[in-house]
């Protein structure tokens, strides 16, 4: 009769609704870790970034060496081989690390980088049309440093031995991937699925890495971008390409 459910309906039924329940599960976990790290772009003072440290130490030195990288080793770059104020620069190029940490994408913000070398840094069109489009591909320095450490991460989690060799394999993947890579928002998600595949490894990891992303991802865009604007720089200066009263100059150079 009409009261009556056929075997094989119920057991779809059963069948699709602990599907729905196991996606909830994994969603509603998802969403939570992904606030958990979001907090970490609102950083305070020295307490939250030990609040990040003891809930996840992955997190925390990834945090800790992009900003090693950006606060430390490109300005000294930048005072050593462009033989520039390092906080004149860093003040220049304010606006590519605002947009890089808001939208995430190298590419996004490539056009600011392309505009903040012509107007605020007096950097050479001829010089900056071939760095930076190059750069935004190939010059992928703070995703490259992710991979190493999800290397590292992934081997110690699945038991597999770190050796020279596996060493040697984990920086070529990295230069490779980090090259390959696309420059839009979680496009690390994906090259860390290939990273997995090629290194044999199982791909229970993605979910986890996909979790925390969004914590992460604003300081390796930004890494990226600042990377090539510093190498953009040192090229403009070495050449004695570079326009000094644009950079020491207070406004932005105005189009002609």
């Amino acid at each position: 009769g009409h009261g009556t459910v056929p075997p094989e309906g119920a057991a779809r039924f059963l069948g699709n609704a602990e599907k729905a329940v196991c996606f909830s599960l994994v969603t509603a976990q998802t969403w939570r870790e992904t606030m958990a790290g979001s907090y970490c772009l609102v950083i305070r003072d020295e307490r939250d970034m030990e609040f990040i440290r003891e809930r996840n130490p992955k997190w925390y030195r990834s945090l800790r060496e992009a900003e090693v990288k950006r606060l430390v080793l490109f300005p000294l770059i930048i005072k050593i081989f462009a033989k520039l104020p390092p906080m004149r620069f860093m003040k220049k190029i304010s606006t590519p690390i605002l947009v890089a940490v808001s939208t995430c994408s190298s590419a996004a913000t490539l056009p600011v980088s392309i505009d903040t070398c012509e107007k605020k840094l007096g950097i050479p069109e001829n010089i900056y049309g071939f760095t930076l489009p190059l750069g935004n591909t190939c010059g992928m320095v703070g995703f490259a440093m992710f991979l190493g450490m999800a290397c590292v991460f992934a081997s110690n989690l699945y038991g597999f031995p770190i050796t020279v060799g596996s060493m040697i394999n984990f920086i070529f993947l990295g230069l490779i991937l980090s090259i390959g890579a696309a420059g839009v928002k979680g496009a690390g998600v994906v090259m860390s699925g290939v990273l997995l595949s090629t290194l044999g490894m199982p791909l229970t990891l993605i979910p986890i890495l996909a979790a925390i992303w969004p914590a992460i991802d604003p300081c390796h865009t930004t890494l990226n971008n600042v990377g090539d604007l510093v190498g953009t720089t040192i090229v403009a200066r070495q050449l004695d390409r570079m326009d000094m009263d644009v950079f020491n100059s207070d406004e932005d150079k105005t189009a002609a």
